[in-house]
């Protein structure tokens, strides 16, 4: 599907044998997965839908495409099709108008605070950790998503001082192990050196240098001709 288009979609309930739902989205894989996982953990913001799995289980909900189009038009035909369907006496556990639930909403400070609290720390499974690997797959960032993060990277203290724990250490170590490496590209170069032009290093680190070149240039010697 392109990026600039989404669907309409219907979450159905087998033992009601109707649409109970209608949402949109750009990704309906990850969409209908992020639903199951947050009905099964219990922190669905549906009410709806959280009670009909309370009692007949995430299985018995099903997903079906009830519309394409561009990202543009997805918030008025998901009322149009909600409207529709309620006027046609489908009982829908959506929350409010089409789209109103969370687009063009943010978290309060608070709130963003206890979500970070609450995955701190928290392991993904190696099934979630697939999924979000799959879901990756292909996926081509913007140049304005892309300079966004340069700009958010740019804002963001320097790691002096910082040292990886010997267990990251060895896994780098152990992922780059093997892996031939070509001569960086003259562009790379070219950018590396302007980057680090004038820079002035920490005394620590000229330190080490000057040992390290010591130490070479000793056991150059200790070499017999």
């Amino acid at each position: 599907m392109s990026q600039n288009r989404g669907v309409i979609y219907a979450i159905s309930s087998a033992h009601r044998r109707a649409i109970v739902y209608v949402g949109q989205t750009n990704n309906l894989n990850r969409r209908f997965t992020n639903h199951r996982n947050q009905l099964r953990s219990g922190r669905h913001p549906n009410r709806g839908l959280r009670a009909i799995c309370a009692v007949h289980g995430v299985e018995d909900l099903s997903v079906d495409v009830l519309e394409e189009a561009p990202l543009s038009d997805l918030t008025a035909l998901e009322q149009r099709w909600t409207d529709e369907l309620v006027a046609a006496g489908v009982r829908l556990v959506n929350m409010g108008d089409a789209g109103a639930v969370m687009r063009g909403r943010k978290h309060t400070e608070e709130a963003r605070q206890k979500i970070i609290r609450a995955h701190t720390g928290r392991p993904c499974s190696p099934e979630t950790r697939r999924k979000i690997s799959e879901a990756q797959i292909g996926r081509v960032v913007s140049d304005s998503t892309r300079l966004a993060m340069s700009e958010a990277a740019k804002k963001r203290p320097p790691r002096v001082g910082f040292r990886h724990s010997a267990e990251t250490r060895a896994k780098i170590s152990a992922a780059q192990f093997g892996t031939k490496r070509g001569p960086l590209p003259e562009s790379t170069r070219r950018k590396l050196s302007e980057r680090f032009m004038g820079r002035p290093l920490p005394a620590e680190t000229r330190r080490k240098i000057s040992e390290t070149k010591q130490a070479r240039y000793a056991a150059s010697k200790m070499v017999p001709p």
